[in-house]
């Protein structure tokens, strides 16, 4: 009786081994995937090399078709491996029938990653929540939308005209229907929307061209899903920069030539949270402009020619501020705000630079500048030294010969190298633009008060 028991112990067993190795397939996923193959042949590959196992064959197990895997036990189709099927030849987009993929309802992965699907038919609203739910499985789908790709194409052609003259300006943005747009470089898009998310722009402004320029706003009108926008270090002059977007978060504008006015444009963008503008001309700088950055999280505005008092009585409503740079300004004497709520995490590094601001965290009290200022009494002895005791003949000499010696010195090195005499004469170019700046504001402002 226990031999009995045994050998039918060991003959399950060897059924059990033959069942593993079988996987019969089940009938209706058989003719399911024919049925995918012939669509597929028919719409995006017209080749004879398309799946060449899938046979209309009963003698031929679908398990052990390629791209295919079946469970072990069940026999159902738990995965399809479908990436890059497309004919080389074949250049269009097209749109998938969802209904082809019901027979599988096992189906755990599908990968349809590089196959230029935009879709699905429209007829199969049936199959759009069941479709969706396989969308979160396919792998780098991206399918660029034309009008991004259209607005990209007349960005660069915009840049090239004006600022970048020269072939290598994002040699990836091609015309050309088979480059998706989704893989260019300096742009990030949504990996389920494919809206443009990020565009980083910094520093495209050609070696050689070395004035200021206007920035055609409009042209970034199309990204209307644009996050993160990066314009850094390209010499842009103006005053308004507008992108019509919900979903602006993050800019960066610094190293340019904008001025205060642009502030006004970022009040119609709600969510933005991360802003620098440093390295910008922000002169002259009132509390008025700061109502339109209440919002913000990051304010970055390092040597960006702010002067006058520090409004931190405007700041005060500033209550999601985390990070703030004013350094290296020209700030008259200001106490700072007390060193409480959002202000207590700024460290002495976010005013260094403005000699004339006192109190928490700096190290310099508001006493010690009140007592540092010079009395009349004091003013008076200091007048009253002899200065014409020293000998003018010396002095003359050497004032004369010291500035000769200066002189040369500046004079060869400019003409020795040509980049930094380019960069001198960008230097006196910039602050020819601050006095026509002052003069053009103070004559704004005598007008205003003459007409009032």
């Amino acid at each position: 009786m226990g031999w009995s028991l045994v050998k039918y112990l060991l003959w399950a067993l060897l059924l059990i081994v033959q069942i593993h190795e079988h996987r019969a397939c089940l009938e209706e996923e058989r003719m399911g995937l024919l049925e995918l193959k012939a669509f597929l042949k028919f719409n995006v590959n017209h080749t004879n090399h398309l799946f060449p196992s899938w046979v209309n064959d009963v003698r031929s197990e679908c398990c052990g078709w390629e791209r295919v895997t079946c469970n072990d036990i069940t026999g159902h189709v738990i995965e399809l491996s479908l990436s890059s099927i497309i004919n080389q030849s074949y250049y269009n987009h097209w749109l998938l029938n969802v209904s082809l993929l019901q027979p599988f309802k096992e189906l755990r992965n599908l990968d349809l990653s590089a196959n230029g699907i935009i879709g699905w038919l429209k007829n199969e609203v049936k199959y759009l929540l069941w479709a969706l739910l396989l969308i979160v499985q396919i792998h780098e789908h991206r399918a660029c939308l034309e009008e991004k790709r259209i607005g990209l194409l007349e960005l660069k052609a915009f840049l090239k005209s004006n600022v970048n003259h020269t072939n290598h300006l994002f040699p990836s943005w091609v015309n050309d229907v088979r480059s998706e747009c989704c893989g260019w470089e300096w742009v990030t898009y949504n990996d389920i929307t494919s809206h443009v998310i990020d565009l980083s722009l910094s520093s495209i402004i050609h070696r050689s061209y070395y004035n200021h320029w206007l920035l055609n706003v409009s042209l970034l009108q199309p990204f209307k899903e644009l996050r993160n926008l990066d314009l850094s270090a390209n010499r842009i002059l103006g005053t308004q920069l507008f992108v019509k977007t919900e979903q602006a978060n993050t800019f960066n504008l610094r190293k340019n030539k904008f001025d205060k006015e642009i502030l006004r444009s970022f009040g119609a963008l709600p969510v933005l949270k991360s802003l620098d503008l440093s390295y910008n001309n922000m002169w002259p700088f009132s509390s008025q402009e700061l109502v339109y950055l209440s919002n913000l999280e990051v304010l970055i505005l390092q040597q960006s020619c702010l002067n006058g008092s520090l409004p931190f009585k405007d700041m005060a409503n500033f209550g999601s501020l985390k990070v703030l740079d004013l350094s290296k300004n020209h700030f008259t004497r200001s106490k700072l705000p007390d060193f409480k709520a959002q202000f207590a995490t700024f460290g002495t590094s976010c005013y260094e630079g403005n000699p004339f601001l006192c109190g928490p965290p700096l190290e310099k009290s508001c006493t010690e500048i009140v007592e540092s200022t010079p009395s009349p009494q004091n003013s008076s002895k200091a007048s009253d030294r002899k200065w014409y005791a020293v000998d003018l003949l010396v002095f003359s000499i050497n004032f004369w010969v010291s500035y000769t010696i200066f002189f040369l010195g500046i004079a060869s090195v400019l003409y020795i190298n040509l980049h930094w005499r380019q960069r001198c004469f960008n230097l006196v170019e910039d602050h020819m633009y601050c006095c026509y700046y002052f003069a053009l504001n103070a004559r704004k402002g005598l007008q205003n008060c003459l007409c009032h």
